[in-house]
């Protein structure tokens, strides 16, 4: 810590860190490489074996956080080196309470034998965070064979172009022991803030022939000021605020058609009992269709958008929705309310499994009326294409009839590939933004009717989806005793059923398309009425 404080004390650290660091700064990702007992294997590196070491901490998220040792392009596919582990460490940068004092073992990550056809990327996604410092300790192993410098650049776009224009310094030299912490900052550059894609690279150069060179790095660092959101408030307020999120987090569960659930929004301004993501079959699909979902695992290398903060908490991915094997005869209905909100903004991140299979394209259309009618005139844009890796979608919905709609549903449908049999898009960050109507207005059960009551006091009922096709959700306004029935259009009751849940889940798939009415009366006496169509 002593040598730590006095680094601190040259003159261009102190330029660094007045430009970079404030009283907000946070360590934001923390590699220590320290969680080892016993000597680590060394593990063979080549073009198709890629290393990989998760971060130690990360204030946003470990599994996106990661160092990957690679080869450089245009090296020979043959090319083959090893990685692992020195001991001891160093602690100059250590954080955290990491030391070197005998208490625990200190490892250091060792690229190595020889490292002039690789690099470092450190994937380092800065969401929610400005002025990015990055500080790491470095050794060469011999300056007659360790690579004697170490040149820098960085990439907005997890790699697709690099640039050295925003650095504060473009490399530096290894010496043969840890020396001072050497940071590193961007100094021009405003797009590596509050970036998920963000990677910096570090190639070796120097000694390139030498065959038993390494370079050793310890507590590597990633610091950054936390931006503050702007608040948001009143009815002339035009900022956005967020309405509904879906970040899947928790999905875990594989379903297969016909029993795919309706999905309700991990996060609602609102009631997430009045969202819900319906998996739907295009008309003429058989209804054996072997389409599923299940979740697919979002890694660092995958390049994950729009992830949010609920009440100053970080949500970072672990899960996203994959639609899934094939998805050309299905698509997805996102029943987001709007009750209270106007300039409304969908926003998404969608990635497909392969262009060969995956859908290459998704259309949008939406709908005012709980899906009775569909139309795309309100749209920014009607389609997409799909990418590779995560991209972010974003959709403006200019329909002013979409505003302050309690019945507003938004469609995805995938294609491309229709006749491909294992192709599937992968779905994260589902959002609606929107503008607040009135900040007087508080939301009850009441405001979210899915569909016209027929009674005064029907509006304490709501139900979703409306069309239906295998699953009707009946939100009813509190739990206990009461009976479910459904009616069809001359009267004829063809369910009944009798639950103390709130939220009841009504097997509809066997009824013949077409209008039906949902009556619901409570131990109490009270009745309520709602219609929906089967489809």
């Amino acid at each position: 810590m002593k040598k730590y404080l006095q680094s601190l004390l040259l003159p261009c650290i102190l330029l660094l860190c007045a430009a970079n660091v404030n009283a907000q700064s946070k360590l934001i990702h923390y590699w220590h490489f320290n969680n080892f007992t016993t000597a680590p294997s060394a593990t063979t590196v080549n073009a198709s074996h890629p290393y990989n070491v998760h971060a130690d901490y990360s204030s946003l998220d470990t599994s996106k956080a990661q160092i990957v040792y690679q080869t450089s392009a245009g090296t020979s596919a043959a090319f083959s080196t090893t990685i692992d582990y020195a001991n001891p460490g160093d602690t100059i940068n250590a954080r955290m309470g990491h030391s070197a004092d005998g208490s625990t073992i200190s490892w250091a990550l060792r690229p190595r034998n020889r490292s002039d056809s690789m690099e470092l990327r450190f994937y380092i996604p800065t969401t929610h965070y400005k002025n990015i410092l990055i500080r790491y300790e470095s050794q060469s192993s011999s300056v007659t064979s360790g690579p004697l410098h170490q040149v820098f650049d960085y990439s907005t776009d997890s790699g697709a172009t690099w640039k050295t224009t925003g650095l504060s310094v473009a490399s530096d030299s290894a010496g043969l022991a840890f020396g001072p912490v050497f940071p590193v900052s961007f100094t021009t550059d405003t797009t590596v803030n509050n970036n998920p894609k963000l990677v910096f690279r570090i190639k070796f150069v120097g000694n390139s022939s030498g065959t038993s060179g390494n370079n050793r790095f310890d507590n590597v660092t990633v610091d950054g000021d936390t931006i503050i959101p702007a608040t948001t408030g009143g009815g002339s307020d035009t900022a956005h605020v967020l309405v509904h999120y879906w970040n899947f987090n928790n999905f875990t569960t594989v379903y297969h058609n016909p029993n795919i659930p309706a999905m309700k929004a991990d996060y609602s301004v609102l009631d997430t009992n009045i969202t819900a993501i319906v998996y739907k079959l295009l008309p003429g699909t058989s209804s054996s269709y072997a389409g599923y979902i299940d979740n697919y695992s979002v890694g660092a290398a995958d390049a994950d958008v729009n992830d949010r903060t609920i009440g100053g908490v970080a949500t970072p991915d672990g899960n996203s929705y994959r639609f899934r094997n094939p998805s050309d005869s299905a698509y997805l209905l996102l029943y987001m309310p709007s009750i209270n909100y106007k300039n409304l903004v969908v926003k998404y991140a969608v990635m497909a499994s392969s262009f060969t299979s995956g859908m290459l394209r998704n259309q949008y259309s939406y709908s005012i009326d709980s899906g009775a009618t569909w139309k795309t005139s309100g749209l920014s844009i009607t389609s997409d294409t799909t990418t590779l890796l995560f991209s972010l979608k974003t959709i403006v919905i200019n329909d002013t009839a979409a505003y302050n709609n309690p019945r507003l549903v938004f469609k995805i449908t995938p294609q491309g590939n229709t006749s491909a049999s294992s192709g599937n898009n992968r779905f994260d960050n589902i959002t609606l933004d929107g503008v607040v109507i009135d900040s007087s207005f508080h939301y009850h059960p009441g405001h979210g009717t899915a569909v016209p009551s027929v009674n005064t006091v029907a509006a304490q009922c709501t139900l979703y989806p409306n069309p239906a096709n295998s699953t009707l959700y009946i939100n009813t306004p509190a739990a206990g005793s009461k009976m479910i029935t459904i009616y069809n259009v001359t009267g004829q009751r063809v369910y009944l059923s009798t639950t103390q849940d709130r939220l009841v889940m009504a097997n509809v798939a066997d009824l013949s398309n077409g209008m039906y009415y949902v009556n619901v009366r409570t131990e109490n006496g009270q009745t309520y009425t709602m219609k929906f169509i089967k489809n």
